[in-house]
């Protein structure tokens, strides 16, 4: 497959504008590059690096496959279960990406987050969630 040098060099412009938070700078790049955010794997980007608004800001666009797969073949939720950031997952989820998908290996973004969450970890937050509730 040959690599067009111009596009990769776009896609990185598109990444640089995620990690300055620019949303808007993505939106101009976007338009005149002819690049996509899926193009660009932006929103598998800003679930991995970017702040969880700029995240937010990304979907609010509606421009992006929210269960797009990358080379990898995971999913933008996968990558949120693997920053284990709730606030992310939790607004991919109301976007509509699906928890069913399986990465290549079989793992789902749930068991990805408990592979990664220490008990003790889970447990408290489990915890404080009850605790939380029986107010």
């Amino acid at each position: 497959m040959d690599v067009d040098p111009v596009r990769e060099k776009n896609i990185r412009r598109i990444h640089k504008a995620l990690d300055s938070d620019d949303v808007e700078l993505v939106k101009l790049l976007l338009n005149e590059s002819g690049v996509t955010l899926d193009d660009a794997n932006a929103l598998h980007y800003a679930a991995a690096y970017c702040d969880p608004k700029v995240v937010a800001e990304v979907l609010d666009l509606g421009l992006a496959n929210a269960n797009l797969r990358d080379a990898r073949g995971y999913t933008v939720l996968h990558v949120a279960a693997m920053r284990k950031e709730p606030s992310i997952i939790v607004r991919l989820l109301n976007k509509g990406a699906s928890a069913l998908e399986l990465t290549s290996d079989g793992q789902s973004a749930v068991r990805i987050c408990r592979r990664l969450t220490r008990p003790k970890d889970y447990n408290a937050k489990t915890i404080q969630g009850q605790e939380t509730k029986q107010r």
